[in-house]
């Protein structure tokens, strides 16, 4: 053989099965989906309608405390980590 037992085989086998499986839903779900975001350079608007920028979180001001919970100031945290 090539070295390996028949029940490595068949582990691997249904390793790769199980992996097609999750894929397949994975793609499955993002189809379903509508996207949370448009994508970058998307255009506003559709059929001459403007669509207005929402923010999904409120804008955090850089002498607030950090969001992520580090208790310093935002703009001494995460201010230059912001894409």
């Amino acid at each position: 053989m090539n070295g390996f037992s028949s029940e490595s085989v068949n582990v691997i086998e249904e390793m790769k099965k199980r992996r097609e499986q999750i894929q397949a839903s994975k793609a499955a779900k993002e189809a379903t989906q509508a996207p949370t975001r448009l994508p970058k350079g998307f255009p506003r608007f559709i059929a001459g309608t403007p669509m207005p920028i929402t923010r999904v979180a409120p804008k955090v001001k850089p002498n607030e405390p950090c969001p992520c919970g580090s208790g310093r100031k935002f703009k001494k945290c995460c201010w230059r980590k912001q894409p």
